[in-house]
């Protein structure tokens, strides 16, 4: 008896988002019913650049620079020697609007451009797309479902180009400047979470709104390891909690308590 052949079961997005000049991730989910090996096509339209996988289940492309927002056909094919399958999908490239950017001493925390993007989806899955919350936009880095789009969310990566006031969420590298309760304020080393305005003379913050001659610090101060930031096997951590181990500043993804930072692997509980 001849067992009957079934034609490949294939699911693309019906469109994707990508910023001009920027790569793209495309990616269909196709599954054979009886497990046969299958192969991939792309048809892509010209404008778009495939720099990698045009015969794989995942093609890469590059995005054209654009006058205003351009949509894009692409499809794909999927074969399992005996059936063929398709389907289609449009890139839409944004027209990346350089917004002026506001005087030194003052920020906005809202971007002109994000109704030009759908409006995040708690219950959608998002790989790379791009899309609007709270006033700003953003793109998903990898699989993500149900985690908002916040500034300091390891999952997006924030898009609008704007001078954005200071959040505990966010950490600071020496050097970096913030507004903050109408002041001005420089970080002087890495810092996460702590106010600008509460740590004192010799804290981690320096403020330099109208600030014409530098202080005179005897000294340069380096990072220092605080005690409050040394990992500590009996205390609890919960997602977003950093700390300092062996000289190295690691995050926690999740509750944790007695793991040591490294030990869990690439995907543990700890990162880097």
């Amino acid at each position: 008896m001849v067992k009957e052949n079934n034609p490949p079961i294939i699911d693309l997005p019906s469109i994707f988002y990508v910023s001009e000049g920027q790569q793209l991730n495309v990616a269909v989910n196709a599954k054979d019913p009886d497990g046969d090996l299958m192969d991939y096509h792309w048809s892509i339209s010209p404008e778009l650049k495939i720099i990698t996988g045009e015969y794989t289940k995942t093609v890469t492309l590059l995005a054209p620079l654009v006058d205003s927002d351009t949509q894009y056909d692409i499809s794909v094919s999927v074969s399992d020697g005996e059936f063929t399958v398709r389907a289609e999908s449009t890139i839409q490239v944004s027209d990346k609007v350089v917004d002026e950017l506001p005087p030194a001493d003052t920020c906005t925390d809202e971007d002109s451009s994000a109704d030009n993007y759908p409006a995040w989806d708690a219950s959608t899955i998002y790989t790379n797309e791009l899309v609007s919350h709270n006033g700003l936009v953003f793109k998903a880095k990898w699989w993500v479902k149900n985690s908002e789009p916040l500034v300091g969310n390891e999952a997006w990566e924030l898009i609008s180009e704007l001078e954005l006031p200071w959040s505990g969420l966010v950490a600071y590298s020496g050097g970096d400047e913030v507004n903050h309760d109408d002041n001005r304020w420089k970080a002087k080393w890495w810092t996460r979470n702590d106010e600008p305005g509460t740590t004192g003379e010799w804290g981690v913050w320096r403020i330099i709104k109208n600030e014409t001659t530098p202080p005179t610090i005897p000294g340069t101060p380096t990072e220092p390891e605080m005690p409050s930031m040394k990992w500590q096997e009996s205390k609890i951590y919960n997602n977003g909690d950093s700390v300092i181990f062996n000289g190295e500043i690691w995050t926690a993804y999740w509750w944790t308590k007695g793991e040591e930072p490294g030990s869990s692997g690439e995907w543990g509980v700890w990162r880097k």
